[in-house]
């Protein structure tokens, strides 16, 4: 609830810094030149919401309830592996669960290898398909 007004505030945020930056007399120490720390990008009340569930601060059975965002996909890899997951919009082409989850898990290791900073964000630049679905579920992996 709220998420896009906060994805928001934050863009304004780091477009404010980027002005400020501009307009500092020592321009090799801003934003330009010093990069943005990512976790500056994640809104406040994410932010706040992440130490509550680090402290242990949210009920126990509201914890045992969540599941990652990629388990209902290799769940229905597992028990009904030829259903359709996705058709791609570009192409037509149907992509089961379980070819979906192989390619998903090929490319989280592919990822793992290149960046094995888990909690570093993982950019996706894909047009609309298959392809994309399948680089979300590996970066959730």
């Amino acid at each position: 609830d709220g998420l896009v007004e906060d994805l928001f505030k934050t863009y304004q945020s780091l477009l404010r810094r980027i002005v400020i930056d501009a307009d500092q007399q020592d321009p090799g120490r801003g934003v330009w030149t010093m990069g943005i720390d990512a976790h500056n990008l994640v809104p406040e009340a994410h932010v706040a919401l992440t130490q509550k569930f680090n402290a242990n601060e949210v009920r126990p059975d509201l914890l045992a309830a969540l599941q990652p965002l990629h388990r209902p996909l290799f769940d229905t890899a597992l028990s009904n592996s030829t259903a359709t997951a996705v058709v791609d919009g570009a192409t037509g082409a149907e992509v089961s669960f379980s070819s979906l989850a192989k390619s998903a898990i090929e490319y989280a290791e592919q990822l793992e290898a290149l960046i094995p900073n888990k909690k570093q964000p993982v950019p996706i630049l894909l047009h609309k398909g298959a392809e994309q679905v399948v680089a979300v579920m590996a970066a959730l992996v």
